[in-house]
């Protein structure tokens, strides 16, 4: 009858004496509640991580689509200096709005009120100057300048300007581009201000 022997401890070598050495054991330092607490935190059931998802993807389209700007809370002051250590005595903005009607409807009209331009261009205003929104009546103080394109709901460029200019002009004179609306000049006693939105080049090669 086979007799049973006792497990044999395992051993290793002292390299310094060549003499078997008992291995040590390692006594964790990790707890047992630790471990339980770091595998609740980190495993779900899968209905849990499905509405984790979807409120995931809610979130993200919520921040995409957040066109809400508290405008008040910006700080519209400059105080850089040129090259001759002066601050600036004129501001000028242009904005590609994407379509005016639109850039309104997202109370974007309140940069204008609160930053106050002395020039203001937009771009792509996408509006005939006999459909305009009523909300631009609110801008008093600015003389404002259109030129629409023939195409509905396509280019078409706007100048605001506190300033009077000497002289303004539609276009530049080529018929397929100022029939897009896509350029006003405005003349000044010292400068001249040009609004325009030019056209997609697309995949075009010059040589």
């Amino acid at each position: 009858m086979a007799s049973k022997r006792a497990p044999r401890e395992s051993t290793s070598k002292d390299s310094a004496s060549g003499t078997p050495e008992k291995k040590r054991k390692v006594k964790s330092t990790t707890k047992l509640s630790d471990l339980e607490a770091s595998a609740s935190a980190t495993l779900t059931y899968p209905e849990e991580k499905a509405k984790g998802a979807v409120k995931g993807k809610q979130s993200k389209a919520g921040l995409a689509n957040n066109t809400e700007t508290n405008w008040e809370t910006i700080d519209w002051s400059c105080v850089k200096k040129n090259v001759y250590n002066q601050t600036h005595n004129m501001k000028i903005s242009t904005w590609n709005v994407g379509g005016l009607k639109s850039w309104i409807k997202k109370g974007c009209l309140k940069y204008v009120k609160l930053e106050m331009p002395d020039i203001f261009c937009l771009q792509e205003t996408r509006c005939k100057e006999n459909d305009l929104p009523k909300e631009l009546d609110e801008l008093e103080n600015y003389n404002k300048y259109w030129l629409a394109s023939k195409k509905d709901g396509y280019a078409g460029v706007g100048l605001f300007t506190i300033k009077k200019p000497l002289d303004v002009k539609y276009g530049i004179g080529d018929k397929e581009q100022d029939d897009d609306g896509r350029c006003i000049t405005a003349e000044y006693e010292d400068y001249y201000v040009v609004c325009v939105y030019v056209p997609n080049a697309g995949g075009l090669t010059i040589f």
